[in-house]
């Protein structure tokens, strides 16, 4: 039943699957992978545990499971799903070290962004109204959003739906995209929007149906590298993932597009700091410097840990 319910989610519900694993198999660096660098977490129990952030997460149930002969923790019963997070029953049941049986359960509501968790809200297992309305909030936004990614985003929608048209709104006049894929663009020039238009409809003319951007690095407000799914019927074939460079210009138009394998990390990461350092970096930043600041704390710090991100995926 769990996993009917929770089908149309499946990509906002993998992250609460590997920390549920991760709990189970006491592996907490495992757990630790699910967890965004900056995730809020709140108990709102009587004898709850108060504020914690993601390595107070950890240690949590770290120490719930320490002093256990045998404990298991999990999801019973979902009361909500949204796009971006879910509302449930959570139980633990165990033995403790001396024998003695134990059980617990909450209201537990976790947000999700970007494959992550960003945050989690505990109340008393009754009390699912106020679970419901913790979900019903607004979320907060991602660190990595800034304004290319979300011009970005608002172009994938438009992409998603075939309604390329209306994306010259978005796009600079002398819009440029580069696709160094080896297998698909052989390092393809495309300049401005008309040509540009044309070759994205062919997205759509094999099959894509959705274009799904999830916000992977930031530099400023005006660049954002993201990781790219490209979804197709289960009759066409399978699904594509790809990083993405997008800059916009001073009007907040897309100004370049850059295309690379997954495999292409490296690559994609030099022309992100490039383009960052003969641009956007000269410039004063504002609340851009910050939001890039928080960035180089909030995502990974090495090609391996990149890696390891995306083989989870």
């Amino acid at each position: 039943m769990l996993a009917t319910e929770a089908a149309p989610f499946a990509d906002q519900w993998r992250p609460v699957v590997e920390l549920i694993d991760g709990i189970n198999a006491r592996d907490w660096t495992r757990m630790r992978a699910v967890l965004h660098d900056d995730l809020e977490g709140m108990d709102h129990r009587q004898l709850g545990w108060g504020r914690f952030g993601a390595d107070d997460f950890v240690g949590l149930y770290r120490s719930a499971t320490d002093g256990a002969a045998q404990a298991w923790f999990g999801i019973t019963e979902i009361h909500a799903l949204t796009p971006d997070g879910a509302c449930t029953r959570g139980a633990g049941i165990g033995t403790t070290g001396d024998g003695a049986q134990f059980r617990t359960s909450a209201t537990i509501v976790l947000r999700m962004a970007g494959g992550k968790i960003t945050q989690a809200d505990y109340f008393s297992e009754e009390d699912v109204d106020a679970g419901l309305a913790a979900l019903a909030r607004p979320a907060p936004a991602s660190p990595l959003e800034n304004g290319a990614f979300r011009a970005f985003a608002r172009l994938c929608e438009l992409g998603s739906a075939n309604r390329w048209e209306e994306s010259p709104a978005l796009l600079s006049e002398d819009v440029v995209s580069v696709d160094h894929r080896p297998l698909v663009g052989g390092h393809l020039v495309i300049v401005g929007i008309p040509a540009n238009i044309e070759a994205s409809r062919g997205l759509n003319a094999v099959g894509v149906t959705d274009i799904v951007p999830t916000p992977f690095r930031a530099r400023g407000d005006r660049l954002s590298l993201s990781r790219v799914r490209y979804a197709l019927p289960a009759d066409v074939g399978v699904e594509s993932e790809a990083l993405q460079l997008v800059e916009t210009n001073d009007a907040g138009r897309i100004a370049r597009n850059e295309v690379f394998d997954l495999e292409q990390y490296d690559e994609a990461m030099a022309a992100l700091e490039d383009r960052f350092a003969t641009g956007e970096a000269g410039a004063p930043q504002g609340d851009g410097h910050e939001l890039a600041s928080i960035e180089r704390l909030t995502t990974f710090a090495t090609r391996d840990e990149a890696q390891a991100h995306f083989d989870e995926r």
